[in-house]
């Protein structure tokens, strides 16, 4: 099977497994070698189930000479995050208790991708408890970028996001509450998806352990890939109803079918979150781009958008989720400090948006309704936006990809940006908006920096409006340089 084949999106795939270009046993082999060769290097993928996978493709391959009825993703092997349920395969969350957790039954958004054909081979790198934005643990390490070893891959999915910018899989399954799916998207230049808050059945992610019905708060699942027909394909999928999900969610595809029909807003800057001047110089040409093609833009924030009181908001829930299922010990130790850090808020090294995130970590049921209901009111102002443009164009972090940063704790961690020091909380600053608002939001690769660094926007769009910002970022990929394959050269 020609190499090439690797770096095929999984829409391509299906068409020439099905067409007999390639087989599914043909495809699995060929990723293994990959990983095989690559992977001591990246360390994206942690968990394998190989003889398992090859059976299934072969059962795949028979299928096909059977004519028998195929599924969306038919022979499709995958690599599936570890904050996930599969059976038969660790699921560690990064956290070393975890270690000998094998479930016996697939997480809800897991079966769906099965049923539709897809064949999981192996879990991907995740933080401790998927709680930042870089992926490390103590039991399996540091992932490192394809782009730069030096550099993060991003979190909690980077691995994820390593593995599909290694054409190690074509597809996979991402979850995302601080930037999870989009931030690591951006430093490893592949596609990325924060679906619409509850779109996507969440029983089975290790953040929901016990299976309960309810949702946590701001987290969703969204599909990861390197194209955005791609994310289209399996956000069909995934939003299915089958035996364990029987909401029906039929997404409306966008009318919109060229980049000149959309309304764009162009908020790619903001002095309360200034970004690196490499991202700026790129934000830039884009702009130029999309003049040139004469896409219907306007530039600057948002109307009626405070930034700093979206993302307190933001912080406080956050970290009210976050801290839910920590020891009382802990949440009480959190909250007492709140007091003190709002007395040092911005002094002796305690970063000035601290306050807003200890603020959530005891808050009482009717405090957290109060916050809740406050949310709502900034949402319902806020929304107010889309009646005028279709999708709005952010950065999905101030920075690119910057190098393995691991000292304890995070809230005290900064980084130098353009020579300046920036605090690593502001790092969750402009994904905070989609987030809040339960918004979709895509994470769109256009190209590289002047330092060969990848760059991507993030597309939001209204409630259940998911279909709309895919289908910019698959148009856009025709006006920009989308996804790049990685040199690899180590």
């Amino acid at each position: 099977m020609p190499k090439d084949f690797v770096y095929d999106d999984a829409t391509a795939l299906v068409q020439s497994i099905q067409n007999g270009q390639i087989s599914s046993r043909e495809l699995l082999e060929s990723q293994i070698e990959r990983i095989n060769k690559y992977n001591k290097h990246i360390n994206s993928c942690v968990a394998f189930d190989y003889d398992n996978a090859r059976i299934l493709a072969d059962q795949a391959d028979l299928a096909i000479k059977r004519q028998a009825p195929l599924g969306k993703l038919h022979g499709i092997p995958m690599t599936i995050k570890d904050a996930f349920k599969v059976k038969g395969m660790p699921c560690t969350d990064g956290n070393p208790e975890f270690q000998h957790y094998v479930p016996t039954e697939n997480a809800v958004s897991v079966n769906k991708l099965v049923g539709a054909g897809a064949i999981p081979f192996a879990k991907t790198n995740v933080p401790f408890k998927c709680a930042d934005i870089q992926t490390y643990n103590k039991f399996y390490g540091t992932a490192n970028n394809p782009w730069n070893l030096n550099l993060t891959t991003g979190g909690s999915s980077g691995g994820s996001a390593a593995a599909l910018a290694s054409g190690f899989t074509p597809i996979e399954l991402g979850s995302d509450i601080g930037g999870s799916i989009r931030t690591p998207a951006h430093f490893c230049g592949v596609y990325g998806h924060k679906s619409t808050y509850g779109l996507i059945d969440f029983r089975g992610h290790i953040m929901n352990y016990e299976d309960e019905l309810s949702q946590p708060d701001l987290v969703v699942i969204g599909p990861m890939a390197r194209s955005a027909r791609d994310l289209s394909l399996l956000l069909d999928v995934l939003v299915e109803p089958n035996a364990d999900d029987f909401r029906a969610f039929k997404l409306k595809e966008s009318e919109k079918q060229t980049i000149q029909e959309f309304k764009v807003l162009f908020w790619m800057d903001d002095e309360s979150c200034p970004i690196d001047s490499r991202l700026k110089k790129k934000y830039d040409q884009l702009l130029q781009t999309l003049q040139t093609a004469k896409v219907n833009v306007d530039v600057g924030r948002p109307k009626n958008w405070d930034f700093d009181e979206i993302f307190k908001s933001y912080a406080t829930r956050l970290i009210s989720q976050m801290t839910f299922a920590d020891p009382k010990l802990s949440r009480l130790s959190m909250s007492a400090s709140t007091p003190l850090i709002k007395l040092l808020n911005g002094k002796a090294g305690i970063p000035p948006l601290a306050y807003g995130f200890t603020q959530g970590a005891n808050l009482s049921h009717a405090e957290w309704l109060a916050k809740y209901e406050e949310s709502l009111h900034i949402k319902q102002k806020c929304l107010e936006i889309f009646a005028e443009y279709d999708v709005i164009i952010c950065p999905p972090i101030l920075t690119l990809a910057f190098e393995h940063n691991h000292k304890e704790p995070l809230m005290f961690r900064t980084l130098q940006v353009d020579g300046r020091k920036r605090f690593y909380l502001e790092l969750f600053k402009w994904i905070s908006p989609a987030t809040v608002f339960g918004l979709p939001s895509t994470s769109a690769p256009i190209g590289l920096s002047e330092d060969n660094l990848p760059v991507n926007i993030q597309i939001l769009g209204q409630p259940y409006a998911d279909k709309v910002t895919i289908k910019f970022a698959e148009l856009l990929a025709q006006i920009t340089d989308g996804f790049q394959k990685p040199p690899l050269d180590f």
